[in-house]
């Protein structure tokens, strides 16, 4: 009789990362205009239990829910205030934008929302207008959603006069939203640890280029994500949140190098680590990703703990379609 086969060694257990919280970026934003109430309707209907949205301020002290400083790329404004562009510093660099900052909230709420990527759908652009945070506020309480809003721009607003701060925790504390069920982000520092002094938000220091600073000073992006700046980070936030090809670099050639122990350092300060902007067009990812799961899956692998994506869909089907 031929010799027994031996049985094969038991399979090791091997320990797979619980999936990541999916954060929708500026809501369903692969699907609706930036920002707008429907952009985090479809988020929550596509099952996300996280919305995000930016904040900069009006002229008039209000805040509203917009990507940047820069009203024209995401609404009309071009259409009806045609002679309000401006140019100024922001940042050290001259700039020229419709500056939120240079309209009354009146004045906001006569603009229509539009999606500012020329690949997307357009059939929503002019249907919504623009949300305030106490409206933001409103809409988790009813749609049972957290929300991680960031703080845009703070050094700047101030330099105008404006306190993004104050109006925010004040909405806050109106609202029946309790502030540790949120996530606060910012890049800037200073705003973190005013906020950290004053309130109990769960807060992330947002990374930006490795060689660059935050704009009210401190240390470098590169700086903040070793070791020692992880530590030092860990004193005033809860989490980092930090560009893909942080955690995993590329070569010259758009291909990936081994990854950088960002989130082990990270888990070991007692940080979490938040992950940006994961999207579904082919142009936003490495060619070796042949799909946005395969990428998605990828940075699961590497234990983190959130990423922000703008087909929230896509996300929770890459995540659900995973073992764990």
């Amino acid at each position: 009789m031929p010799p027994e086969t031996p049985s094969p060694a038991p399979l090791e257990a091997v320990e797979v990362p619980t999936a990541p919280a999916v954060f929708a970026h500026r809501g369903a934003s692969g699907y609706r205009p930036d920002h707008t109430l429907g952009a985090y309707r479809l988020a929550v209907a596509q099952g996300v239990d996280w919305v995000e949205p930016d904040l900069v301020m009006t002229a008039d002290g209000h805040l509203i829910a917009r990507h940047d400083l820069d009203l024209g790329p995401t609404t009309d404004v071009a259409e009806h205030f045609s002679d309000r562009r401006a140019t100024r510093p922001v940042e050290g660099k001259e700039t020229t934008h419709f500056f939120a900052d240079d309209f009354t909230l009146a004045e906001v709420r006569t603009l229509r929302a539009r999606q500012p990527r020329a690949e997307r759908p357009h059939t929503h652009d002019g249907v919504e207008g623009v949300s305030t945070w106490p409206e933001i506020l409103a809409f988790a309480t009813e749609a049972g959603v957290g929300l991680v809003p960031e703080l845009k721009h703070p050094t700047y607003l101030r330099s105008r006069g404006l306190d993004p701060v104050a109006p925010f925790l004040a909405a806050v504390r109106a609202s029946s939203v309790a502030e540790p069920e949120l996530w606060v982000q910012c890049f800037e520092i200073g705003t973190l640890r005013e906020l950290r002094a004053t309130s109990q938000l769960r807060l992330v220091q947002l990374v930006g280029g490795l060689d660059e600073r935050p704009a009210d000073g401190g240390p470098t992006y590169g700086h903040m994500l070793t070791p020692e700046g992880l530590a030092e980070v860990a004193t005033y936030a809860h989490a980092v949140g930090v560009w893909k090809h942080h955690l995993l670099p590329l070569d010259d050639q758009g291909r990936y190098r081994a990854a950088t122990s960002v989130v082990a350092d990270a888990h070991a300060a007692g940080l979490e680590v938040h992950v940006y902007t994961f999207r579904d067009e082919s142009d936003a990812r490495p060619a070796e990703d042949a799909s946005p799961a395969d990428e998605l899956r990828r940075y699961r692998a590497l234990g983190v703990d959130a990423v922000f994506a703008d087909h929230p869909d896509t996300a929770l089907a890459a995540f659900a379609g995973s073992a764990g």
